[in-house]
């Protein structure tokens, strides 16, 4: 799927832009002091050039204050040189690796260049130095491995924040993508309604829980609940919305009504439910094909089913099914070279269709080994040959990560609103 950016509207820069109260503070001397007071001037002016250039002969020295630091962190992040204000951030923390605020700088710094791993790394070194742990840091941290597409450790993350009855709007609203994102759906709308009590008049909540009600087939509870929105907002969209969900799911029941009474293939009723996103009807139709008149095609249906039900390991092993399987192809009584030549280009695609399917689900769920051997046979399919090495050879530089977080595929992301 697409993936979603998700602007990190949520945090603000935290730099610290007090000034020294005396010329003492960290032992600063009667010139560091001064050039500190001018900067200052410059920063609430907004001058951050001539407050950069004032702090240039400071951060020469080999252990500058942390309101130097901080001063020229400050200046370059808003001169557009976020790369810079982490340098220095660095070099800050190595000198004052107590100082919190130091690290809250770093970690949303790197945050907003989509450095989420180090980000992480500063987040959590932030969280052991508090004595009193502060929410928004656990947010951002929560926030750092959501953007990883890392949902499971996204959510015990957030799960602390929320548990109370002082929750904040936007802890709960992270907390259900994070299960949109697991495809955990009936736990993404019952935290969706307690998102609602907090927010009764938000059209977008509302539009949320129709979003999640689609994903669990409850197309009456999804017209519901955008109903709702569209009053609150009169959008063309919401409309439209609603008014494709009264007229194409009768459409879809109908056309598969009439599949059944003309005894279409089973296989053609299945495309059309899981096209409908109708994922229990296709996966109990395609269970009643007979084991003996089973195809590649059918274990692969069945495998998309399952991985959209949330059923990833069932999923992969339909998938890895598929390739032993017969391959068949209604082409009547052609039995050309041209009609195996055929054959043989379709039951290949199908195959690295599958093998490319099961590889990034087991990405998904962090089976780095299996997900590499995967990955190597489809490098052996013709067509996909550098396709599966680099796959594989991501696969195999995950297995020899210990402790960096890692990123996950682009299966699925949904937008933060």
């Amino acid at each position: 799927m697409k993936m979603v950016i998700v602007h990190i509207y949520t945090l603000v820069l935290f730099l610290l832009t007090l000034l020294p109260s005396t010329a003492t503070a960290q032992h600063l001397s009667q010139q560091e002091y001064s050039i500190l007071h001018k900067v200052y001037t410059c920063i609430e002016q907004g001058e951050f050039e001539a407050g950069l250039a004032q702090l240039h002969v400071l951060l020469k020295r080999k252990r500058p204050s942390s309101y130097t630091f901080s001063y020229a962190a400050l200046c370059y992040s808003n001169m557009g040189e976020e790369a810079k204000a982490i340098d220095v951030l660095k070099r800050a923390v190595t000198i004052f690796p107590q100082q919190t605020g130091l690290w809250q700088n770093l970690g949303i710094l790197q945050m907003q260049i989509g450095d989420y791993d180090r980000a992480i790394d500063s987040f959590t070194t932030l969280l052991s130095l508090q004595d009193k742990e502060d929410p928004s840091i656990r947010y951002n941290l929560a926030f750092a491995f959501y953007r990883q597409e890392n949902f499971h450790q996204a959510l015990s993350t957030v799960q602390p924040l929320t548990k109370n009855n002082l929750c904040k709007r936007h802890w709960l609203l992270l907390q259900i993508y994070c299960e949109m994102g697991l495809k955990n759906w009936a736990t993404a709308e019952t935290d969706g309604l307690r998102l609602l009590a907090l927010s009764p008049n938000s059209s977008s909540v509302w539009s949320l829980l129709g979003n999640i009600a689609l994903n669990r087939e409850n197309h009456s509870g999804a017209t519901a609940y955008l109903e709702i929105a569209n009053i609150l907002t009169q959008e063309n969209t919401a409309s439209n919305t609603i008014a494709n969900l009264y007229g194409a799911q009768s459409a879809w029941n109908e056309l598969i009504r009439y599949q059944h009474i003309i005894n279409k293939p089973t296989i053609d009723i299945v495309e059309n439910m899981l096209r409908s996103c109708q994922y229990k009807r296709a996966l109990t139709e395609v269970e009643t094909i007979p084991e003996t008149a089973e195809s590649m095609t059918e274990a692969f249906l069945k495998g998309q089913i399952l991985f959209s039900l949330g059923k990833n390991k069932a999923a992969v092993q339909e998938l890895l099914r598929v390739e032993k399987l017969p391959f068949t192809l209604g082409m009547g009584n052609d039995t050309s070279k041209k009609k195996n030549k055929t054959i043989r280009r379709k039951r290949n695609r199908l195959i690295a269709r599958t093998l490319l399917l099961a590889g990034q689900i087991l990405w998904l769920d962090h089976r780095w080994l299996e997900a590499r051997d995967v990955f190597k046979r489809l490098e052996l399919q013709s067509g996909h040959e550098t396709l599966g090495k680099n796959l594989a050879r991501c696969m195999q530089s995950l297995l020899l990560e210990k402790k960096t977080p890692i990123k996950q595929p682009g299966l699925y992301s949904p937008p933060l609103t």
